[in-house]
């Protein structure tokens, strides 16, 4: 009887042994796992998407902010949401827009997407942004805030976030060597990383970047 029971506990041990190192063995690592995405934006961007960039205040940021900005956030989606570039619409369409009608920046991003012919806006305000050199050796410093929110033309209801209240993204430099273009540019791609990343699932280990910064507590870090 003993015998028995010795061998039953044995079997047991070998069984629960072997579970554990499958479990193990099917769990992904860090380097493969991904942050789900908020809204897959490639399944509502078929029937056109405008990516809007806005500021408050008139003549406060760089020329190149807001293009740059609309630039990168289209290249973007496009490279790592996988939305097709022929759904995007163009900022040439939005500067005939501009050109046409008198009341466009009275336009609400709803309203702006009607007219653009699109079925889902991405709004991007540029709340702050502050650029500067350090020193006498052409280093530079900078920050940028941007609230964005996605709106359904069709019913003007928000798409994302789930708040409603728009995404808050909060990027700084705090000393680049390479002058001042280098350092609007990494506002820009972190800037544009942190908005686009809600859209696909996001690799984990590229999910955050150096140049963020905030709470990511929502997001299950």
């Amino acid at each position: 009887m003993k015998k028995l029971v010795i061998v039953f506990a044995v079997a047991s041990g070998v069984l629960c042994g072997a579970c554990n190192l499958i479990g193990i063995m099917g769990s992904k690592s860090y380097y493969e796992q991904k942050v789900p995405a908020e809204l897959i934006l490639k399944d509502v961007a078929e029937g056109g998407l405008v990516v809007f960039v806005d500021e408050t205040g008139s003549g406060r940021s760089e020329l190149e902010l807001r293009p740059g900005l609309t630039e990168m956030i289209g290249a973007f989606l496009v490279k790592k949401a996988r939305i097709k570039s022929k759904y995007l619409v163009s900022p040439e369409r939005l500067s005939q827009l501009r050109c046409e009608r008198e009341d466009f920046f009275s336009l609400s991003p709803v309203e702006l997407g009607k007219a653009a012919g699109a079925g889902v806006v991405l709004y991007i305000l540029v709340a702050d942004y502050e650029l500067y050199e350090i020193g006498e050796q052409e280093y530079y410093g900078g920050s940028l805030v941007t609230r964005s929110i996605l709106f359904d033309v069709g019913s003007g209801r928000t798409l994302w976030p789930r708040e409603g209240v728009g995404r808050v993204v909060k990027t700084r430099v705090e000393i680049e060597t390479g002058g001042r273009a280098v350092t609007l540019n990494r506002l820009i791609m972190a800037t544009a990383h942190c908005i686009v990343r809600s859209f696909y699932d996001c690799p984990r280990p590229e999910f955050r970047t150096a140049d963020e910064q905030g709470d990511h507590s929502f997001y299950g870090w």
